[in-house]
Protein backbone atom coordinates (compact mmCIF):
# COMPACT_ATOMS: atom_id res chain seq x y z
CA UNK A 1 0.00 0.00 0.00
CA UNK A 2 2.47 2.61 -1.22
CA UNK A 3 1.73 6.33 -0.81
CA UNK A 4 2.89 9.53 -2.46
CA UNK A 5 6.05 11.16 -0.99
CA UNK A 6 3.98 13.46 1.26
CA UNK A 7 1.79 10.56 2.30
CA UNK A 8 -1.40 12.31 1.15
CA UNK A 9 -2.62 9.73 -1.35
CA UNK A 10 -2.37 6.00 -1.93
CA UNK A 11 -0.90 5.12 -5.31
CA UNK A 12 -3.46 2.38 -5.95
CA UNK A 13 -6.86 3.96 -6.77
CA UNK A 14 -8.85 1.13 -5.19
CA UNK A 15 -6.93 1.46 -1.92
CA UNK A 16 -7.50 5.22 -2.02
CA UNK A 17 -11.23 4.67 -2.50
CA UNK A 18 -11.41 2.25 0.42
CA UNK A 19 -9.46 4.69 2.56
CA UNK A 20 -11.92 7.50 1.80
CA UNK A 21 -14.78 5.27 2.89
CA UNK A 22 -12.91 4.28 6.06
CA UNK A 23 -11.96 7.91 6.71
CA UNK A 24 -15.59 8.98 6.42
CA UNK A 25 -16.58 6.48 9.10
CA UNK A 26 -13.66 7.38 11.38
CA UNK A 27 -13.96 11.16 11.05
CA UNK A 28 -17.75 11.35 11.24
CA UNK A 29 -17.99 11.42 15.09
CA UNK A 30 -15.24 14.06 15.23
CA UNK A 31 -16.99 16.20 12.61
CA UNK A 32 -20.26 16.00 14.53
CA UNK A 33 -18.53 16.99 17.75
CA UNK A 34 -16.67 19.81 16.00
CA UNK A 35 -19.82 21.11 14.34
CA UNK A 36 -21.73 21.17 17.62
CA UNK A 37 -18.75 22.87 19.30
CA UNK A 38 -18.61 25.45 16.48
CA UNK A 39 -22.31 26.24 16.83
CA UNK A 40 -21.86 26.65 20.57
CA UNK A 41 -18.80 28.86 20.06
CA UNK A 42 -20.46 31.17 17.55
CA UNK A 43 -23.58 31.60 19.65
CA UNK A 44 -21.53 32.01 22.82
CA UNK A 45 -19.32 34.58 21.07
CA UNK A 46 -22.13 37.06 20.52
CA UNK A 47 -21.30 38.93 23.75
CA UNK A 48 -17.75 39.26 22.50
CA UNK A 49 -18.96 40.78 19.25
CA UNK A 50 -21.05 43.22 21.28
CA UNK A 51 -18.02 44.37 23.22
CA UNK A 52 -15.45 44.28 20.41
CA UNK A 53 -17.54 45.37 17.43
CA UNK A 54 -20.54 47.23 18.87
CA UNK A 55 -21.01 49.54 15.86
CA UNK A 56 -21.25 46.53 13.59
CA UNK A 57 -23.09 44.25 16.02
CA UNK A 58 -26.20 43.97 13.86
CA UNK A 59 -24.11 42.84 10.93
CA UNK A 60 -22.10 40.53 13.20
CA UNK A 61 -25.27 39.06 14.64
CA UNK A 62 -26.71 38.50 11.18
CA UNK A 63 -23.49 36.84 10.09
CA UNK A 64 -23.40 34.63 13.17
CA UNK A 65 -26.96 33.52 12.40
CA UNK A 66 -25.92 32.70 8.83
CA UNK A 67 -22.83 30.79 9.96
CA UNK A 68 -24.80 28.86 12.59
CA UNK A 69 -27.38 27.96 9.94
CA UNK A 70 -24.65 26.62 7.67
CA UNK A 71 -23.16 24.65 10.54
CA UNK A 72 -26.57 23.18 11.33
CA UNK A 73 -26.75 22.14 7.69
CA UNK A 74 -23.35 20.46 8.04
CA UNK A 75 -24.58 18.66 11.16
CA UNK A 76 -27.67 17.47 9.29
CA UNK A 77 -25.50 16.19 6.46
CA UNK A 78 -23.63 13.91 8.87
CA UNK A 79 -26.86 11.99 9.50
CA UNK A 80 -27.64 11.51 5.80
CA UNK A 81 -25.57 8.53 4.54
CA UNK A 82 -26.00 9.49 0.89
CA UNK A 83 -24.85 13.08 1.56
CA UNK A 84 -21.98 12.53 4.01
CA UNK A 85 -19.42 13.04 1.28
CA UNK A 86 -20.33 16.74 1.34
CA UNK A 87 -19.70 17.19 5.05
CA UNK A 88 -16.00 18.04 4.93
CA UNK A 89 -16.23 20.36 1.87
CA UNK A 90 -19.17 22.11 3.53
CA UNK A 91 -17.18 22.49 6.73
CA UNK A 92 -14.32 23.97 4.73
CA UNK A 93 -16.63 26.48 3.08
CA UNK A 94 -18.08 27.53 6.43
CA UNK A 95 -14.57 27.85 7.84
CA UNK A 96 -13.36 30.12 5.01
CA UNK A 97 -16.49 32.27 4.79
CA UNK A 98 -16.64 32.69 8.56
CA UNK A 99 -13.05 33.85 8.64
CA UNK A 100 -13.66 36.42 5.93
CA UNK A 101 -16.65 37.65 7.90
CA UNK A 102 -14.50 38.15 10.99
CA UNK A 103 -11.93 40.06 8.98
CA UNK A 104 -14.57 42.29 7.40
CA UNK A 105 -16.41 42.95 10.64
CA UNK A 106 -13.16 43.56 12.45
CA UNK A 107 -11.86 46.14 10.00
CA UNK A 108 -15.18 47.91 9.72
CA UNK A 109 -15.81 48.13 13.46
CA UNK A 110 -12.13 48.75 14.20
CA UNK A 111 -11.85 46.76 17.41
CA UNK A 112 -8.51 46.09 19.03
CA UNK A 113 -6.13 44.14 16.77
CA UNK A 114 -5.85 41.33 19.28
CA UNK A 115 -9.59 40.54 19.09
CA UNK A 116 -9.63 39.97 15.33
CA UNK A 117 -6.33 38.07 15.28
CA UNK A 118 -7.41 35.91 18.22
CA UNK A 119 -10.67 34.98 16.52
CA UNK A 120 -8.80 34.16 13.32
CA UNK A 121 -6.35 31.97 15.23
CA UNK A 122 -9.21 30.06 16.82
CA UNK A 123 -10.88 29.58 13.43
CA UNK A 124 -7.59 28.46 11.90
CA UNK A 125 -6.89 25.73 14.41
CA UNK A 126 -10.53 24.76 14.73
CA UNK A 127 -11.22 24.54 11.01
CA UNK A 128 -8.03 22.84 9.95
CA UNK A 129 -7.61 20.37 12.81
CA UNK A 130 -10.94 19.43 14.36
CA UNK A 131 -12.79 19.31 11.06
CA UNK A 132 -9.81 17.54 9.43
CA UNK A 133 -10.20 19.32 6.11
CA UNK A 134 -8.59 17.90 3.03
CA UNK A 135 -5.10 19.40 2.62
CA UNK A 136 -6.08 20.98 -0.71
CA UNK A 137 -9.09 22.66 0.89
CA UNK A 138 -6.90 23.82 3.75
CA UNK A 139 -4.30 25.20 1.33
CA UNK A 140 -6.99 27.15 -0.53
CA UNK A 141 -8.24 28.55 2.76
CA UNK A 142 -4.75 29.57 3.87
CA UNK A 143 -4.03 31.18 0.52
CA UNK A 144 -7.29 33.07 0.57
CA UNK A 145 -6.60 34.38 4.07
CA UNK A 146 -3.10 35.47 3.16
CA UNK A 147 -4.37 37.43 0.15
CA UNK A 148 -7.41 38.99 1.79
CA UNK A 149 -5.74 39.71 5.14
CA UNK A 150 -2.72 41.22 3.42
CA UNK A 151 -4.82 43.38 1.13
CA UNK A 152 -7.04 44.68 3.93
CA UNK A 153 -4.18 45.20 6.38
CA UNK A 154 -2.00 47.10 3.93
CA UNK A 155 -4.99 49.16 2.83
CA UNK A 156 -5.93 49.95 6.40
CA UNK A 157 -2.38 51.08 7.16
CA UNK A 158 -2.29 53.21 4.03
CA UNK A 159 -5.56 54.90 5.05
CA UNK A 160 -4.20 55.55 8.52
CA UNK A 161 -6.62 53.19 10.25
CA UNK A 162 -3.93 51.11 11.93
CA UNK A 163 -0.34 51.71 12.88
CA UNK A 164 2.52 49.81 11.37
CA UNK A 165 3.08 47.72 14.49
CA UNK A 166 -0.60 46.69 14.45
CA UNK A 167 -0.05 44.99 11.12
CA UNK A 168 1.71 42.21 13.03
CA UNK A 169 -1.53 41.33 14.81
CA UNK A 170 -3.76 41.74 11.79
CA UNK A 171 -1.58 39.96 9.28
CA UNK A 172 1.28 37.84 10.55
CA UNK A 173 -0.37 36.19 13.55
CA UNK A 174 -3.41 34.86 11.59
CA UNK A 175 -1.18 33.78 8.72
CA UNK A 176 1.11 31.98 11.16
CA UNK A 177 -1.91 30.38 12.80
CA UNK A 178 -3.25 29.15 9.48
CA UNK A 179 0.15 27.94 8.35
CA UNK A 180 0.52 26.00 11.60
CA UNK A 181 -2.99 24.62 11.23
CA UNK A 182 -2.15 23.59 7.67
CA UNK A 183 0.91 21.69 8.84
CA UNK A 184 -1.19 19.97 11.50
CA UNK A 185 -3.85 19.21 8.90
CA UNK A 186 -1.33 17.55 6.59
CA UNK A 187 0.22 15.63 9.47
CA UNK A 188 -3.21 14.39 10.60
CA UNK A 189 -3.95 13.17 7.09
CA UNK A 190 -0.63 11.38 6.97
CA UNK A 191 -1.33 9.83 10.35
CA UNK A 192 -4.82 8.83 9.23
CA UNK A 193 -3.49 7.12 6.14
CA UNK A 194 -0.75 5.42 8.13
CA UNK A 195 -3.33 4.25 10.68
CA UNK A 196 -5.47 2.89 7.85
CA UNK A 197 -2.48 1.17 6.25
CA UNK A 198 -1.57 -0.45 9.55
CA UNK A 199 -5.16 -1.48 10.21
CA UNK A 200 -5.30 -3.09 6.77
CA UNK A 201 -2.04 -4.94 7.45
CA UNK A 202 -3.30 -6.08 10.87
CA UNK A 203 -6.63 -7.16 9.34
CA UNK A 204 -4.90 -9.10 6.58
CA UNK A 205 -2.59 -10.76 9.11
CA UNK A 206 -5.57 -11.64 11.29
CA UNK A 207 -7.35 -13.12 8.28
CA UNK A 208 -4.27 -15.17 7.45
CA UNK A 209 -4.04 -16.32 11.07
CA UNK A 210 -7.72 -17.25 11.04
CA UNK A 211 -7.26 -19.17 7.79
CA UNK A 212 -4.23 -20.97 9.19
CA UNK A 213 -6.10 -21.69 12.43
CA UNK A 214 -9.05 -23.05 10.46
CA UNK A 215 -6.69 -25.22 8.40
CA UNK A 216 -5.01 -26.39 11.60
CA UNK A 217 -8.38 -27.22 13.15
CA UNK A 218 -9.43 -29.06 10.00
CA UNK A 219 -6.23 -31.10 9.99
CA UNK A 220 -6.67 -31.84 13.69
CA UNK A 221 -10.25 -33.01 13.06
CA UNK A 222 -8.95 -35.33 10.36
CA UNK A 223 -6.70 -36.94 12.96
CA UNK A 224 -8.82 -36.84 16.11
CA UNK A 225 -12.54 -36.94 16.92
CA UNK A 226 -14.12 -33.49 17.17
CA UNK A 227 -14.70 -33.58 20.93
CA UNK A 228 -11.21 -34.90 21.64
CA UNK A 229 -9.67 -32.29 19.33
CA UNK A 230 -11.46 -29.48 21.18
CA UNK A 231 -10.41 -30.84 24.55
CA UNK A 232 -6.81 -31.20 23.42
CA UNK A 233 -6.76 -27.70 21.96
CA UNK A 234 -8.09 -25.92 25.04
CA UNK A 235 -6.92 -28.29 27.78
CA UNK A 236 -3.65 -29.91 26.72
CA UNK A 237 -2.62 -32.87 28.78
CA UNK A 238 -3.55 -36.48 29.30
CA UNK A 239 -6.83 -37.44 27.65
CA UNK A 240 -8.33 -40.79 28.62
CA UNK A 241 -11.85 -42.24 28.48
CA UNK A 242 -13.45 -45.36 29.89
CA UNK A 243 -16.54 -46.80 28.26
CA UNK A 244 -18.58 -49.67 29.67
CA UNK A 245 -20.09 -50.53 26.32
CA UNK A 246 -18.87 -49.97 22.76
CA UNK A 247 -18.48 -52.03 19.60
CA UNK A 248 -15.15 -52.32 17.82
CA UNK A 249 -14.92 -53.08 14.10
CA UNK A 250 -11.92 -54.57 12.32
CA UNK A 251 -11.91 -55.08 8.54
CA UNK A 252 -9.25 -56.50 6.26
CA UNK A 253 -9.23 -56.63 2.46
CA UNK A 254 -8.61 -60.25 1.52
CA UNK A 255 -6.61 -60.69 -1.68
CA UNK A 256 -5.33 -57.15 -1.77
CA UNK A 257 -1.63 -58.02 -1.41
CA UNK A 258 -1.43 -60.17 -4.59
CA UNK A 259 -3.58 -57.58 -6.42
CA UNK A 260 -1.26 -54.74 -5.35
CA UNK A 261 1.73 -56.66 -6.76
CA UNK A 262 0.13 -56.51 -10.21
CA UNK A 263 -0.89 -52.84 -10.16
CA UNK A 264 1.11 -49.66 -10.62
CA UNK A 265 1.88 -47.93 -7.28
CA UNK A 266 -0.37 -45.01 -8.22
CA UNK A 267 -3.21 -47.42 -8.94
CA UNK A 268 -2.68 -49.15 -5.58
CA UNK A 269 -2.92 -45.88 -3.66
CA UNK A 270 -5.88 -44.73 -5.75
CA UNK A 271 -7.77 -47.97 -5.12
CA UNK A 272 -7.14 -47.89 -1.36
CA UNK A 273 -8.13 -44.24 -1.23
CA UNK A 274 -11.38 -45.01 -3.03
CA UNK A 275 -12.21 -47.93 -0.72
CA UNK A 276 -11.32 -46.19 2.53
CA UNK A 277 -13.03 -42.95 1.48
CA UNK A 278 -16.24 -44.92 1.04
CA UNK A 279 -15.69 -46.54 4.43
CA UNK A 280 -15.20 -43.06 5.94
CA UNK A 281 -18.49 -41.92 4.44
CA UNK A 282 -20.25 -44.94 5.94
CA UNK A 283 -18.67 -44.20 9.33
CA UNK A 284 -19.90 -40.61 9.23
CA UNK A 285 -23.35 -41.72 8.12
CA UNK A 286 -23.79 -44.22 10.96
CA UNK A 287 -22.02 -42.23 13.68
CA UNK A 288 -19.04 -44.58 13.87
CA UNK A 289 -15.60 -43.21 14.72
CA UNK A 290 -12.74 -44.22 12.45
CA UNK A 291 -9.65 -45.03 14.51
CA UNK A 292 -6.98 -45.83 11.94
CA UNK A 293 -5.93 -47.80 8.90
CA UNK A 294 -3.06 -50.28 9.00
CA UNK A 295 -2.01 -51.23 5.51
CA UNK A 296 -5.20 -52.55 3.92
CA UNK A 297 -6.95 -53.01 7.29
CA UNK A 298 -9.54 -50.61 8.71
CA UNK A 299 -10.39 -50.09 12.40
CA UNK A 300 -13.38 -48.21 13.81
CA UNK A 301 -15.50 -48.01 16.96
CA UNK A 302 -19.16 -47.24 17.68
CA UNK A 303 -20.04 -45.69 21.05
CA UNK A 304 -16.85 -43.66 21.46
CA UNK A 305 -15.88 -40.93 22.00
CA UNK A 306 -19.56 -39.94 22.09
CA UNK A 307 -21.79 -42.47 23.90
CA UNK A 308 -24.32 -44.29 21.72
CA UNK A 309 -26.72 -46.81 23.27
CA UNK A 310 -27.18 -48.38 19.82
CA UNK A 311 -23.47 -48.79 19.17
CA UNK A 312 -23.80 -52.43 18.10
CA UNK A 313 -26.49 -51.53 15.52
CA UNK A 314 -24.36 -48.68 14.16
CA UNK A 315 -21.33 -50.97 13.79
CA UNK A 316 -23.46 -53.70 12.18
CA UNK A 317 -24.92 -51.28 9.63
CA UNK A 318 -21.47 -50.01 8.75
CA UNK A 319 -20.12 -53.56 8.41
CA UNK A 320 -22.95 -54.56 6.06
CA UNK A 321 -22.36 -51.40 4.00
CA UNK A 322 -18.63 -52.08 3.80
CA UNK A 323 -19.17 -55.63 2.64
CA UNK A 324 -21.67 -54.51 0.02
CA UNK A 325 -19.35 -51.82 -1.36
CA UNK A 326 -16.40 -54.19 -1.70
CA UNK A 327 -18.55 -56.83 -3.37
CA UNK A 328 -19.78 -54.27 -5.89
CA UNK A 329 -16.30 -52.91 -6.57
CA UNK A 330 -14.78 -56.36 -7.06
CA UNK A 331 -17.55 -57.37 -9.48
CA UNK A 332 -17.35 -54.13 -11.48
CA UNK A 333 -13.57 -54.20 -11.92
CA UNK A 334 -13.03 -57.94 -11.85
CA UNK A 335 -10.74 -57.71 -8.84
CA UNK A 336 -10.30 -60.88 -6.81
CA UNK A 337 -10.73 -59.14 -3.47
CA UNK A 338 -13.16 -59.55 -0.59
CA UNK A 339 -13.66 -58.21 2.90
CA UNK A 340 -13.27 -60.00 6.19
CA UNK A 341 -14.87 -58.18 9.12
CA UNK A 342 -14.92 -58.77 12.88
CA UNK A 343 -17.08 -57.13 15.54
CA UNK A 344 -16.80 -57.30 19.32
CA UNK A 345 -18.73 -55.52 22.05
CA UNK A 346 -17.61 -54.67 25.58
CA UNK A 347 -15.78 -52.18 27.79
CA UNK A 348 -12.97 -50.07 26.38
CA UNK A 349 -10.34 -47.55 27.32
CA UNK A 350 -9.62 -44.80 24.80
CA UNK A 351 -7.28 -41.83 24.74
CA UNK A 352 -4.68 -39.77 22.94
CA UNK A 353 -1.08 -40.89 22.97
CA UNK A 354 2.12 -39.27 21.80
CA UNK A 355 3.43 -35.71 21.74
CA UNK A 356 3.84 -35.54 17.96
CA UNK A 357 1.44 -36.89 15.35
CA UNK A 358 -1.27 -37.43 17.94
CA UNK A 359 -3.26 -40.64 17.71
CA UNK A 360 -6.63 -41.49 19.26
CA UNK A 361 -6.52 -45.19 20.05
CA UNK A 362 -8.35 -47.97 21.90
CA UNK A 363 -7.19 -50.53 24.42
CA UNK A 364 -8.74 -53.43 26.23
CA UNK A 365 -9.91 -57.01 25.85
CA UNK A 366 -12.71 -55.94 23.49
CA UNK A 367 -10.17 -54.63 20.99
CA UNK A 368 -8.25 -57.92 21.06
CA UNK A 369 -11.47 -59.89 20.65
CA UNK A 370 -12.57 -57.80 17.64
CA UNK A 371 -9.17 -58.31 16.04
CA UNK A 372 -9.50 -62.12 16.54
CA UNK A 373 -13.04 -62.04 15.12
CA UNK A 374 -11.59 -60.54 11.96
CA UNK A 375 -8.39 -62.58 11.67
CA UNK A 376 -10.20 -65.90 12.35
CA UNK A 377 -13.17 -64.95 10.20
CA UNK A 378 -14.36 -65.99 6.76
CA UNK A 379 -13.72 -63.88 3.62
CA UNK A 380 -16.90 -62.10 2.61
CA UNK A 381 -18.44 -62.59 6.08
CA UNK A 382 -18.89 -60.55 9.27
CA UNK A 383 -17.94 -62.53 12.36
CA UNK A 384 -19.23 -61.30 15.75
CA UNK A 385 -18.80 -62.28 19.38
CA UNK A 386 -21.55 -63.30 21.81
CA UNK A 387 -22.20 -59.83 23.24
CA UNK A 388 -22.62 -58.36 19.79
CA UNK A 389 -24.95 -61.18 18.80
CA UNK A 390 -27.08 -60.59 21.88
CA UNK A 391 -27.40 -56.91 20.99
CA UNK A 392 -28.32 -57.64 17.36
CA UNK A 393 -30.33 -60.88 17.25
CA UNK A 394 -33.74 -59.14 17.41
CA UNK A 395 -33.11 -57.11 14.26
CA UNK A 396 -30.52 -59.08 12.32
CA UNK A 397 -30.16 -62.58 10.97
CA UNK A 398 -27.20 -64.30 12.57
CA UNK A 399 -25.80 -67.81 12.23
CA UNK A 400 -23.90 -69.69 14.91
CA UNK A 401 -20.48 -70.61 13.54
CA UNK A 402 -18.92 -72.41 16.49
CA UNK A 403 -16.16 -71.85 18.98
CA UNK A 404 -12.75 -70.45 18.09
CA UNK A 405 -9.59 -70.12 20.11
CA UNK A 406 -8.82 -66.61 21.34
CA UNK A 407 -5.30 -65.99 22.59
CA UNK A 408 -5.34 -65.40 26.32
CA UNK A 409 -9.05 -66.29 26.65
CA UNK A 410 -9.34 -69.83 25.37
CA UNK A 411 -12.25 -70.82 23.14
CA UNK A 412 -15.35 -68.67 22.72
CA UNK A 413 -18.56 -68.92 20.64
CA UNK A 414 -18.88 -66.87 17.43
CA UNK A 415 -21.67 -65.98 14.99
CA UNK A 416 -21.86 -64.67 11.46
CA UNK A 417 -23.88 -61.52 10.81
CA UNK A 418 -25.82 -62.24 7.62
CA UNK A 419 -28.44 -59.58 6.98
CA UNK A 420 -31.16 -57.37 8.44
CA UNK A 421 -34.33 -59.17 9.38
CA UNK A 422 -36.54 -56.40 8.00
CA UNK A 423 -34.21 -55.71 5.05
CA UNK A 424 -34.30 -52.00 5.81
CA UNK A 425 -31.36 -49.84 6.91
CA UNK A 426 -31.32 -49.14 10.62
CA UNK A 427 -29.53 -46.42 12.56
Amino acid sequence: MAMTPLGLRFLVPEVERLFREWQEIEVLPVVRFGTIAAITSWVGGLPGFWVAARPAFSIAGTWVALVVSMLLLCLWLTYRPTLRRWVLPASAAVNVISGFAVIGIGFWAQPSPGVVSSVLIVIAFFGLTIFRLYPLQGAIGVGAYVVVSGWLTIGAHRDGLIELYDMFYYLFMPIAAYATGMVICIQMWRMSREAYRRSRIITEQQEKLEAERALSDELLLNILPAGIAQELKYSPGLIAQHCDGATVLFADIVGFTPLAAKLHPDAVVTLLNEIFSHFDALAENYGVEKIKTIGDAYMAVAGLPDPNPRHAVAAAEMALGMRESITGLAAARHYGINLRIGLATGPLVAGVIGTRRFAYDLWGDTVNTAARMESHGVPGQIQIDQRTQQALYARYQTEYRGRIHIKGKGTMPTWLLLARLDHRPGR
